[in-house]
């Protein structure tokens, strides 16, 4: 097979090889212009950010059972990590065990929330750029259990694949996580924290490429979305400015509505 395809796609760049025919879903076709930019390197991602995911046992955002997390730097996958977590109350129901299959018994011995953060997972918070897909979602488990714990809130900013791509991808009937998965030949385990932001982290870096940017921030501003904010103090949800038409034309609609 070819190394590198004519059109420079997402396969070629990321992976050095290209997938022939296997990179028809996963990116949409290239103009000639843009298609020689892609090969002088213009475009190639330098996006550094971190992806995460909460599972959850109750109704409840303050119960998080699970957190996954993938760091990209450079456009480049380089860490994943997983942790399962005692909520502080430790009641699961039914609904819940039936979305992630998590028990009581699988977090029973585990450390609660407050000692994973301060001992292994703040630092992948405080002060950096992290991605959620439905965000809204997850800074929200992450705000109220923080709140929970009488823990401050990180300095960060955030953005939701979620919102990116309803304006990158215009035109599809279903945004839902598993569905974008699909579309992107993306293998994961739905539901399973860490492979939820592996996918999640592949989903903005095939956003980057589509929206020709670098970076996650000048790929918000390039669509008119509104990063959001955490701070000491609270917080700024991500959002898309209203009535702002995407830059791209349609793609195949697939079916669903769900965005988890």
């Amino acid at each position: 097979m070819q190394s590198v395809c004519e059109t420079a796609c997402f396969w070629c760049l990321r992976l050095k090889k290209c997938r022939g025919d296997a990179h028809v879903n996963a990116v949409q076709s290239v103009p000639s212009e843009r298609a020689t930019q892609w090969k002088l390197g213009h475009y190639v991602s330098t996006s550094t950010f971190t992806a995460f995911d909460f599972e959850t046992a109750n109704e409840g955002r303050g119960s998080p059972c699970s957190l996954g997390l993938v760091v990209v730097e450079n456009g480049i996958i380089k860490e994943k990590r997983s942790w399962l977590i005692r909520p502080k109350e430790l009641r699961f129901n039914s609904m819940n065990i039936g979305i992630h299959g998590i028990y009581e018994k699988d977090v029973a011995d585990q450390p609660e929330f407050d000692v994973l953060w301060k001992n292994e997972i703040a630092s992948y918070f405080e002060n950096k750029l992290v991605v959620a897909h439905n965000a809204s979602f997850d800074t929200s488990v992450l705000r109220t259990t923080l709140a929970l714990y009488g823990l401050p809130f990180p300095s960060l900013t955030y953005t939701c694949t979620l919102l990116l791509s309803r304006v990158v991808w215009p035109g599809l009937l279903s945004y839902k996580l598993g569905t974008l998965a699909e579309r992107f030949q993306i293998k994961f385990k739905h539901h399973d924290a860490e492979d939820d932001a592996f996918a999640c982290a592949e989903i903005a870096l095939r956003a980057l490429e589509r929206g020709q940017a670098t970076e996650l921030q000048e790929l918000s501003n390039k669509f008119g979305l509104v990063l959001g904010r955490l701070h000491l103090g609270g917080y700024k949800p991500a959002k898309a400015k209203p009535k702002t038409p995407s830059k791209l034309s349609p793609v195949k609609k697939t079916f669903g509505a769900n965005p988890r």
